[in-house]
């Protein structure tokens, strides 16, 4: 009786092995795409409140909307902003929306 493996149990061996190889890198792929993808989620977010910050220190008078930021009378002297940035092509834009007051 000989000892040892023969070719196609060593084939069926590495096909195996390359499956689950395959498996795990399209895993691993696919979360490093979603970190990419949040990081890049929070920076536009971070960006959009630190424009709102930046909004809520400006004097009433010298706001004014544009491209990113609209403003939307609520009522007699309340105001609504909106924040809209387009933080990935295809992607759903964020959207950061507080109260301002002229008072």
């Amino acid at each position: 009786m000989r000892r040892g493996f023969t070719l196609i149990e060593v084939l069926v061996a590495l096909m195996i092995l390359a499956s689950i190889g395959g498996t795990f890198l399209f895993f691993f792929k696919t979360g490093l795409n979603a970190q990419a993808d949040s990081d890049e989620f929070f920076a536009a977010l971070n960006a959009g409140r630190m424009e709102l910050e930046e909004l809520r220190a400006t004097p009433w008078s010298e706001l004014r909307a544009s491209p990113h930021i609209s403003l939307v009378p609520v009522a007699y002297d309340l105001y609504q902003v909106r924040y809209t940035y387009n933080w990935h092509p295809g992607r759903k834009p964020i959207e950061i929306v507080t109260l301002r007051s002229k008072y």
